[in-house]
């Protein structure tokens, strides 16, 4: 739980503040995947269980440690906060109104968070 709550605050720090400083663990498709990936990775150099975070156009990959992901399932109410501020992060950094957060713990698709056309954001635990 403690881990989660670090994690939203550091997500948070993503709006007030995005430092310039690249991230080894973010990658993307185009030049501006690469450097929104890399925009959101800064707000979690510091936090292992965040192993990667890719961008392809509007989806956001988000590949966590799977103590993290049993941290998250304990608690939904709380991951699907995270997840959407992951949304509200991708949204602001690339510019789209309808994105997408796949959450993976190694190949297996954990959870996901997705836009509709109306606006709402509907979840996913798998």
């Amino acid at each position: 739980m403690k881990r989660i709550i670090c994690v939203v605050l550091s997500i948070i720090i993503l709006f007030l503040a995005v430092q310039a400083m690249a991230c080894a663990q973010s990658s993307g498709k185009s030049k501006k995947d690469k450097q929104v990936a890399a925009r959101i990775c800064q707000v979690f150099k510091d936090i292992p269980d965040i192993l990667m975070i890719s961008v392809q156009e509007s989806i956001l990959y988000v590949d966590i440690s799977k103590a993290f992901y049993n941290e998250m399932m304990m608690d939904k109410l709380e991951a699907k906060k995270l997840i959407k501020l992951w949304m509200r992060g991708m949204r602001k950094e690339s510019g789209k109104k309808i994105v997408t957060v796949w959450v993976y713990v190694d190949t297996i698709k954990v959870m996901e968070g997705a836009t509709s056309w109306t606006g709402e954001d509907k979840f996913k635990f798998f």
